[in-house]
């Protein structure tokens, strides 16, 4: 099985940096202490962040919210779910690149750029395949329209990487649902080449759902044009209250 955590190949330690990954100036005095709080709760407090996919199954109903433990039992379910996600003695408190800066977005944040990336990801087949009625309805109702309209009208060309949904066409109600997944898959595979510690907390943000699709290795023209659509337009666009992250 693949590592979903590994570098892309040709990445090694010892390549060039990756495009995205230059340090970035600290944020503006005025938003470091709130930066900082962001930072020490992406490392220490993934109870904080956990995806409602991601509660383990088999915890009783009663506990499968965080804030059932009162307080002192979030500090201990946090270190339970550093534990168990391998992190507990890797942390990256700089945080000193976009890409790891991505990963401090709100789950809500990240989502709603999964649905983008999804989007874009399956621009051209979707171009095609939105002329039928029903395969509109669908995606417009999961996804917004006006996200629609800003990934296949507005956005500038991402024609480095692009996937098909065809073996979907005939069940229109899930194309929501993986356009979704894969982009979350995306997005997290851009961000975790930001080094282990960040990639491993950045996926507890994320539906579990993207764990089923397979890792997308992106190559460095790739991640540049994604990073571009990412930080230069999509951010920007829709979430500008974030920009000064960057």
């Amino acid at each position: 099985m693949s590592d979903p955590y590994a570098l892309p190949p040709g990445d090694g330690p010892d390549a060039a940096p990756l495009p995205w990954l230059q340090p970035l100036a600290p944020p503006p005095a005025a938003r470091r202490a709130a930066f900082h709080a962001l930072v020490c709760d992406f490392n220490l407090r993934p109870d904080r962040y956990l995806h409602v996919t991601r509660v383990p199954a088999d915890w009783p109903a009663r506990y499968r919210s965080p804030d059932a433990f009162g307080a002192a039992g979030r500090k201990l379910l946090a270190r339970h779910l550093l534990d168990a996600n391998g992190v507990a003695d890797r942390h990256d408190f700089d945080l000193a690149n976009p890409c790891a800066r991505l990963a401090l977005l709100p789950g809500a944040a990240l989502e709603q750029l999964a649905s983008y990336a999804g989007l874009l990801l399956h621009r051209n087949w979707l171009r095609d395949a939105l002329t039928v009625r029903r395969i509109r309805a669908e995606v417009a109702a999961r996804l917004g329209g006006d996200a629609l309209e800003l990934a296949l009208e507005r956005a500038p060309e991402f024609g480095a990487l692009a996937d098909t949904l065809e073996p979907w066409r005939a069940d229109p109600a899930a194309l929501p649902v993986v356009i979704r997944a894969r982009g979350g898959r995306l997005l997290a595979d851009f961000i975790g080449v930001a080094g282990d510690a960040v990639a491993r907390r950045a996926r507890l943000k994320f539906n579990r759902a993207i764990d089923d699709e397979a890792p997308y290795w992106l190559n460095r023209a790739q991640r540049d044009q994604f990073g571009e659509l990412m930080f230069l337009f999509l951010i920007p666009e829709r979430l500008a209250s974030w920009d000064w992250l960057f």
